[in-house]
């Protein structure tokens, strides 16, 4: 059984605040994350956690609530009303967008963050995408995000 010391959670982003750059060396750490870009080109940021990531950690993207901005939630499970459900969504093909957040661990202190061109897929409008820009207007939306390693 791991004692309560081996868990320590520590936060990861990336500065970069040029939209549509990717960035392998902007690298900070902490809670408060960095601000959604509003991206629309498939956009990729890496970010570095200062202690290795273990076999039994869990990493996950989470993005905050604009709603209360003390609620970061999980960017898979993200909706907003303004999305009728849909939200952010793992990163993933369909009707030829790419479109949500997704990441791959690179080694053991680094993790690559893919943004989609889009924020997700509007299904109720004929699978029109909505662009993060539109996404990032909702006031029931998200606004920044962050890598979560516990």
């Amino acid at each position: 059984m791991a004692n309560s010391w081996d868990t320590i959670t520590e936060y990861a982003y990336n500065t970069q605040a040029t939209i549509n750059t990717n960035d392998t060396s902007s690298f900070a750490t902490g809670e408060n994350g960095t601000a959604i870009l509003s991206n629309t080109a498939i956009t990729y940021y890496y970010v570095r956690f200062s202690e290795p990531i273990k076999p039994t950690d869990r990493i996950i993207v989470e993005v905050r609530s604009k709603i209360n901005p003390n609620v970061w939630i999980e960017a898979k499970d993200a909706t907003g009303a303004a999305f009728e459900s849909l939200g952010i969504v793992a990163n993933t093909s369909g009707t030829g967008y790419v479109y949500g957040i997704g990441m791959n661990v690179i080694n053991s202190t680094t993790v690559k963050v893919f943004f989609g061109s889009y924020a997700a897929i509007d299904c109720s409008a004929g699978a029109v995408s909505r662009r993060w820009a539109t996404m990032l207007g909702y006031s029931d939306g998200f606004d920044r995000w962050r890598v979560r390693k516990s």
